[in-house]
């Protein structure tokens, strides 16, 4: 279905709220419903209430009689989403994320081909300062120049030139999200915070969102996964046998990296 259609079954039908499962189509649709002040819930489909159990057949039209169903007894589970800005600001953070692992792929891949050369590259950050990136560029080759015993050296130029490729599209990204990240107030307040850098302060702000639809502050903490992973035995309502680990890491796919 494209908005035009939508629109066309939303004026036929005049709901009151409409109901929809999330999908990468969610988005579009709830700024449609949302546009025209319709009430809106999105379902999510993660949850244990929304499985299907021994069921012969499941068509579009059984999901949606369930939807509806679930809705009117109001035991749907429901999934925020977020404004259209909102959701284009969390893309964008998720790209540089993306960006920054292929980054660190291609680092590991001309790490790789110099290895098997033995040739050794400094570790860490040394192994990238300006004057080792000249001396790598002084080891490649195009691959016109480089005759069957120093393919590596074309395969070397590549990766430097891919390299340099992100590396521009990343700053030219970051100065974007400083930015955004400049005419927000709840970042700028983050970033007041000793640690917090301006990244981690704007992915906070962007995968909460809204914060009043947490009832608590634990559940802000389950939501972008730093809620502390539980090993407990014994009485389950003691807390005497109870450790903590490690972050849990779950939550919303921005967080983790927080």
């Amino acid at each position: 279905m494209v908005p035009a259609e939508m629109e066309r079954l939303i004026e036929k039908t005049a709901p009151e709220r409409v109901v929809i499962e999330i999908c990468a189509q969610a988005g579009w649709v709830g700024d449609l419903v949302r546009a025209r002040g319709i009430a809106l819930q999105v379902a999510n489909t993660n949850k244990e209430a929304w499985s299907w159990r021994k069921v012969k057949r499941k068509t579009d039209r059984d999901d949606a009689l369930k939807l509806a169903r679930m809705s009117a007894m109001n035991q749907l589970p429901t999934v925020h989403l977020p404004e259209h800005g909102v959701r284009q600001w969390r893309s964008i953070l998720h790209y540089r994320q993306t960006l920054v692992a292929r980054r660190t792929s291609a680092k590991n891949r001309i790490r790789s081909i110099l290895e098997a050369e033995a040739i050794q590259l400094a570790s860490g950050k040394a192994g990238w300062t300006r004057v080792e990136r000249l001396r790598l560029r002084e080891r490649a080759r195009s691959w016109e120049e480089a005759g069957i015993e120093e393919l590596w050296r074309a395969e070397l130029q590549e990766e430097l030139d891919h390299l340099e490729q992100l590396e521009a599209l990343l700053k030219r990204l970051e100065v974007k999200l400083e930015t955004l990240a400049g005419v927000d107030p709840r970042v700028k307040r983050l970033r007041t915070t000793p640690g917090v850098g301006p990244r981690p302060a704007e992915r906070v702000v962007a995968v909460i969102d809204d914060p009043h639809r947490f009832r608590s502050g634990k559940e802000v903490g389950s939501y972008v996964g730093l809620t502390p992973r539980r090993f407990q035995s014994g009485h389950p309502l003691s807390n005497s046998a109870v450790a903590l680990g490690d972050i849990a890491r779950g939550g919303h796919r921005t967080s983790p990296n927080l």
